[in-house]
């Protein structure tokens, strides 16, 4: 008689999920209720918490990450079961310290222009993608250890929405979640379907579409 093999899918309490405005949302009819975090959540049946900000850099998922990690552990171990999901963003945007206690440029009184010429130097003689590239996964490394360290029965994975140029060897040492042929989530919605993408972010279509596949790759792989 043919055995038959049963997939046991994973139980979590927590999907946490950050990245920058693709993850957050932009582009949904209804950001709240069409995001694919929440139509993850609801599939997982577990409480959704997204901490993506719109224009956010990889220094800021990690950073808040880390931080929302620190805040709900403290100096113990969680028992919780919680799956992070990261987006990483562009590798040109990155944490900057501004001093009047690290204001939003805009509430400064540094201009565009100011702005505009930082990033100009800033790119041209502080910049290379690889460097960039194997620093923050150099982050991710260490943050994946912390995610072990703090809440044993946690998972994270990892998928590009706009980080170009990322060479396999760094993507072996995480869950990583492939598009296809297509490198990022960006390239996806360009050549896949005109009706995957609004304003150049995953429209409604896109995020349901993330989320069934983001499905499946946790029952296949996790």
């Amino acid at each position: 008689m043919e055995q038959r093999k049963f997939i046991v899918m994973k139980k979590y309490d927590y999907l946490v999920v950050n990245g920058c405005s693709f993850t957050n949302g932009l582009g949904c009819e209804n950001l709240m209720s069409d995001r694919f975090s929440k139509l993850l959540s609801d599939k997982l049946n577990c409480i959704e918490v997204n901490i993506s900000l719109n224009g956010g850099s990889n220094d800021r998922i990690i950073r808040t990450t880390y931080n929302y990690i620190k805040k709900i552990t403290g100096d113990f171990k969680s028992k919780k079961k919680v799956l992070f999901i990261f987006g990483l963003s562009g590798i040109t945007r990155k944490d900057v310290w501004v001093n009047q206690l690290n204001l939003d440029l805009k509430k400064t009184n540094i201009s565009a222009e100011e702005e505009l010429k930082f990033f100009k130097i800033y790119l041209k003689h502080f910049f290379d993608e690889l460097e960039t590239n194997k620093r923050t996964f150099r982050q991710l490394d260490m943050l994946q250890s912390f995610i072990k360290d703090k809440i044993p029965n946690g998972d994270m994975i990892l998928f590009s929405s706009l980080c170009h140029g990322i060479d396999w060897n760094m993507k072996t040492k995480f869950n990583w979640f492939e598009f296809g042929n297509d490198e990022t989530w960006f390239d996806f919605i360009q050549t896949k379907s005109k009706n995957l993408k609004n304003i150049g972010h995953p429209n409604t279509e896109a995020h349901k579409l993330m989320s069934e596949d983001l499905y499946q790759y946790i029952k296949d792989e996790l």
